[in-house]
């Protein structure tokens, strides 16, 4: 016959407890929060800088593309653009720069007018892209960010002019545009 002895618990040795307070769970949990975003807003930098770049490069170019199309249309005979001077038979093409820095003028003040009117603009970034994962850089639901473009833009002008033929002269006027574009991601 066997007897069952009883175990008697160990008097005297105490194990830890733990006791989880209201206010640390809560520390707890907003560290997580601030780490987590901390992630997120890390990965999220780079990404929204070369984004923010290549979409204010096309806002200018739009911008630049349509302000210079209306304003040349508009503005400009080509017949103002050059003097013409007939001696003895012989024809003589001079430049009107004049005329050619007051069209360059007055594109600049309408890019730079058009610039300044541009909206604040939202591009959506996925949210595996914030997360840094290669993988999943493509999927999730996007996550908003709004740009506001600013920038500046300068126009100078300078003229060629070409043989075309037998008394045939081209002459061509180049309106060189330096546009600086830069955003400013609002959210």
């Amino acid at each position: 016959m066997s007897r069952s002895r009883r175990r008697r618990p160990l008097t005297g040795v105490r194990l830890p407890r733990f006791r989880l307070h209201g206010r640390s769970v809560s520390l707890v949990v907003v560290g997580a929060v601030v780490l987590a975003f901390l992630l997120v807003q890390s990965n999220f930098n780079s990404t929204i800088l070369s984004l923010s770049r290549i979409e204010a490069q096309q806002m200018a170019i739009r911008v630049l593309s349509t302000s210079l199309e209306h304003q040349l249309a508009r503005e400009t005979a080509r017949s103002e653009m050059f003097h013409i001077q007939v001696n003895s038979g012989q024809a003589f093409i001079q430049p009107n720069t004049a005329a050619i820095e007051r069209v360059a003028a007055q594109a600049t003040l309408a890019i730079q007018s058009a610039l300044k009117r541009l909206p604040e603009e939202p591009i959506y970034i996925p949210l595996g892209q914030a997360l840094g994962s290669k993988l999943l850089a493509a999927y999730g639901p996007d996550v908003p960010v709004g740009l506001v473009p600013y920038g500046a833009v300068s126009i100078d002008f300078s003229e060629e002019f070409h043989q075309a033929g037998i008394n045939q002269v081209l002459f061509v006027v180049y309106l060189d545009t330096d546009t600086q574009v830069h955003s400013i991601v609002t959210s």
